[in-house]
């Protein structure tokens, strides 16, 4: 995980609509990762902590949010390997037997004695057979690489899944710093993050779409139509991205 930022469960566990029982709906997920956020696990605390400890109050500031989530058909394999190609992972939720839960979980026909949420993180072909490939907390010893991946069929996943999503993260905030004023001609990556902010097409060349573009934003909020990012409209801009 050394490329990415490790977020805290903590947050919206105990924001949960079903506190303080355990477990937590995955639409409910969703819904407080909107509304409520969370921050970074090293802020605040959440792996290998009982329920009692997780369920203590929020006392720190939760100012990662995600700008939405997907519902996935959770027992179509492809659909649930076309989230993970769109958006990089897939929460599934299972509700199975115990016994099942090995590196590759077989379906034994018994009754259902746990429920768990895991992130899939990729799909694969093994011996010619679709997968999806899980990482996992829980009992790590009988994953496929002793951390925690686990390998999920396509009949596993129809006998046992029983929903599917994945987040949408909202998109960086950009900011033009202007060191030039930006006109027709203009070319650099001064001119793409302009394009980015003005949701046109980024290509870093200040043509006459990019000119009509700055035109309109200036008409709508009563600059000088002249059609260049001088510093009001640099200022403007920043404000309303």
């Amino acid at each position: 995980m050394s490329n990415y930022n490790v977020y805290s469960a903590h947050p919206p566990y105990r924001s949960r609509v079903n506190f303080p029982s355990g477990g937590m709906y995955l639409q409910n997920l969703g819904e407080v990762l909107v509304k409520i956020g969370t921050t970074l696990e090293i802020l605040d605390v959440s792996q290998k902590q009982h329920e009692s400890e997780i369920n203590r109050d929020i006392t720190v500031a939760t100012p990662t949010k995600v700008q939405g989530y997907v519902n996935v058909a959770y027992s179509n394999i492809d659909a649930v390997a076309g989230a993970i190609e769109a958006s990089g992972h897939c929460i599934l939720l299972f509700h199975a037997n115990g016994n099942e839960w090995k590196s590759k979980p077989v379906y034994n026909g018994k009754e259902i004695n746990f429920g768990h949420a895991v992130c899939s993180v990729d799909y694969a072909l093994v011996d010619g057979e679709k997968v999806i490939i899980i990482e996992d907390s829980a009992s790590r010893i009988t994953s496929i690489d002793t951390l925690g991946q686990r390998l999920i069929t396509e009949d596993y996943l129809k006998a046992r899944c029983t929903g599917a999503s994945y987040l949408i993260a909202k998109p960086p905030k950009l900011t033009l710093t202007l060191k030039r004023n930006l006109k027709i001609g203009c070319v650099g990556d001064d001119v793409k993050t302009l394009q980015y902010i003005l949701k046109i097409g980024a290509d870093s060349l200040f043509g006459t779409k990019t000119q009509k573009a700055v035109i309109e934003f200036q008409k709508a909020h009563n600059l000088t139509p002249d059609g260049i990012v001088g510093k009001n409209t640099c200022s403007i801009l920043n404000q309303n991205y």
